[in-house]
């Protein structure tokens, strides 16, 4: 395995399984993914287990702001991929009653937690695998939140193999919505212009997301991002420290 491929399905099952088996929780590396879940499992301890280092723990901010850019008011089935904890799955829940809202993730831990706390979602333990043409995703509205290989990547291959499987399944009218750090060259960021052009049968749209503490107390999302812009920018001129850019990616089939 290359470092540069650790992100892939198969080495993450690899490195899960050493959390699984650990039998000394006191060892475990809660500084990693399927560590910080086993330990939430165990103790439903979000200190303990750092896992507001690895997923938001409090996502009702963006959800809010992914649904008025999403401009849906209802929704009949959301796919919620990459969901670890399930917090962010669960939030989509409360946003769009009506809708059946599944989570996947391939971390067991992460999966086994989330089925007890939050039993209106659906919850699936499996990883997204563009080569496995068995697993069908029919679904309204497919969402990736800071999810890989959209993130930790900048593969353009790897991009354009999980759109068109994410996508190819898509009801008539559905979207792909990515939101992730955009000011990380290891991401579709990097690629984005060359997806746009290689994809003719999709629609791309982008939205950056402002600042939280500036969004939540501004409804206007254009005004809040222009103070959000104005706000990097002095911090760059005080501080020489840059505020990352969150942006969402909304990908409609045609």
């Amino acid at each position: 395995m290359s470092n540069k491929d650790w992100w892939k399905p198969k080495n993450l099952k690899e490195s899960e399984k050493k959390i699984l088996s650990a039998k000394n929780i006191d060892s475990i590396d809660t500084r990693n993914d399927f560590g910080s879940y086993k330990i939430m499992r165990l103790k439903d301890d979000i200190s303990a287990s750092q896992l507001n280092e690895h997923n938001d723990i409090d996502p009702i901010y963006r959800v809010m702001l992914f649904k008025k850019v999403l401009k849906r008011k209802s929704l009949s089935s959301i796919l919620d991929i990459g969901c670890g904890a399930g917090f962010t799955t669960n939030e989509l829940k409360n946003a769009y009653q009506n809708a059946s809202v599944t989570g996947m993730d391939i971390s067991e831990d992460a999966i086994a937690y989330a089925q007890k706390k939050f039993n209106k979602c659906n919850f699936i333990c499996d990883a997204i695998d563009p080569t496995n043409n068995n697993q069908v995703l029919d679904f309204e509205l497919i969402t990736a939140f800071e999810f890989y290989p959209f993130t930790r990547t900048d593969s353009f291959k790897d991009h354009a193999d999980y759109i068109t499987h994410l996508t190819k399944n898509l009801r008539k009218g559905g979207k792909l919505a990515i939101v992730q750090l955009w000011d990380n060259p290891l991401s579709i960021s990097t690629n984005y212009n060359a997806i746009k052009d290689h994809f003719k049968n999709l629609n791309f749209e982008t939205y950056t997301i402002p600042i939280k503490k500036i969004g939540i107390y501004i409804k206007s999302r254009l005004l809040a991002v222009a103070l959000s812009e104005l706000i990097r920018f002095i911090q760059i001129l005080i501080k020489s420290r840059k505020i990352g850019k969150k942006k969402i990616i909304i990908i409609t089939k045609k």
